[in-house]
């Protein structure tokens, strides 16, 4: 006799039908929103955000010009900003009347010193002249006086010969006293002469001096660039650019001339982040200038001190210099805005997980292994890394391994296993 075979076949189609909600139901997939995933090995990377400028890694900033007794000076020209410039070509210039006045009464005071020295010349020599002719006339005297004593004889009175002896003795002493205001007036002569020639050498050099200081009130640039002006910092922060006719005080810097193939990023790391960064770590950098290219970099150098933002934004930050690999003189412009992503540290081949899998338990982090049958089981799990989304997982799992978020197990049962543990 047959045996009814009805129930058997709604019994086979009944568990057909449940086995896809079983699957559903235990073992979720892509389209549960990600509430499973599989450890594999792979790359994490941290990365640290930085913000700031660009600025040339070789500068050369102009200011004013170091002269003696000057400490104010007004603009008289000043290249545009942003005008690509050559070597020797002017850029900057200052106000140089009152040096010209002060010049011109020097040349003035040095052509009268000159003329001075001249009279001088010609009187010492006039009376040298004399001085030697009255010594010369006083010799020939002297001479005769000596002769006349030689011829004496006999017929000579004796109140005579003294005479001629006394004549004679005074005109010797006549021609010392002469040779003496010769060799006096000589010494007079060199004096006045000195001094005078001292006093020309003086108005000379400063001369000279000023007509330097005029010179160095045109400045030309010393190498190709593009010229920057630069404000005067303000309170807080900003500033007036200079401008034709303002005044500028000695020390003030008014002009950069960037070295454009040496460019880098002066940014500032958020307190949290200082201590992740480091010198030598590799950064990419985006412009909001160029939003469509990007820029590698190293680190070359960080701060020493931790510091304020701003004096408008208090929050603590740590400031690093980045030098730029390959940067596009045509394009890159100090000052531009610049946002740096540094690249920390960085694990390849390694067991990982998303994030959002790992738990904290009692007794440190844990994740939620899939067993059989959509059963699972807590699994303590020793951490590395946390980077990108990703977990390094040093030791607990496997590759391969699934693991689930607890909203996917079923009711009561998460709660019995995690007591177990």
């Amino acid at each position: 006799m047959k045996k009814p075979r009805g129930p058997f076949l709604l019994a086979a189609l009944g568990g057909m039908l449940a086995l896809p909600l079983l699957l559903w139901r235990f073992f979720p997939g892509q389209g549960e929103g990600g509430r499973h995933a599989i450890v594999e090995r792979g790359e994490i990377r941290q990365k640290v955000e930085a913000s700031g400028q660009l600025e040339s890694a070789h500068s050369i900033f102009i200011g004013c010009p170091t002269i003696p007794d000057t400490w104010n000076f007004t603009i008289t020209y000043l290249a545009p900003e942003g005008k690509p410039v050559r070597p020797g070509q002017p850029i900057l210039a200052f106000d140089a009347k009152k040096l010209v006045e002060t010049r011109d009464l020097e040349r003035s005071q040095l052509d009268t010193a000159r003329k001075e020295l001249e009279k001088i010349t010609l009187e010492e020599e006039e009376e040298i002249e004399r001085l030697i002719l009255e010594t010369r006339e006083l010799e020939i005297a002297a001479g005769k006086a000596e002769r006349k004593i030689e011829v004496r004889n006999e017929a000579t009175e004796a109140i005579e010969y003294e005479k001629l002896r006394l004549d004679a003795e005074l005109t010797r002493f006549k021609v010392e006293a002469a040779k003496r205001r010769l060799e006096t007036e000589r010494r007079i002569q060199r004096l006045r002469i000195a001094t005078a020639k001292n006093r020309i050498a003086r108005h000379e050099q400063k001369v000279a001096q000023i007509e330097a200081a005029i010179r160095k009130m045109r400045i030309v640039a010393p190498r190709a660039g593009i010229v920057i002006h630069l404000a005067t910092q303000g309170r807080h922060g900003g500033g007036k650019k200079p401008a034709v006719g303002d005044t500028v005080w000695f020390g003030q810097t008014i002009l950069e001339l960037p070295d454009l193939t040496r460019m880098q990023a002066a940014v500032v790391v958020a307190e949290p982040d200082a201590g992740l960064v480091r010198v030598g770590q590799r950064a990419t950098l985006s412009l909001d200038a160029l939003p469509n290219r990007t820029f590698s970099g190293e680190i070359t150098r960080l701060g020493t001190i931790f510091r304020s933002k701003s004096d408008d934004d208090p929050s603590v930050v740590f400031d690093a210099v980045i030098a730029i690999d390959d940067p596009d003189p045509e394009v890159l412009r100090p000052g531009m805005t610049v946002t740096a992503t540094i690249e920390t540290a960085r694990r390849e081949g390694v067991l990982r997980i998303p994030e959002a899998f790992l738990m904290m338990g009692e007794e440190g982090p844990l994740v939620w292994k899939s067993g059989t049958f959509g059963s699972a089981r807590p699994v303590m799990v020793q951490t590395g890394l946390r980077a990108g989304g990703y977990v390094e997982i040093l030791s607990g799992l496997a590759e391969g391994d699934e693991i689930v978020l607890p909203e996917v197990l079923p009711k009561g049962r998460g709660a019995e296993e995690e007591d177990g543990v």
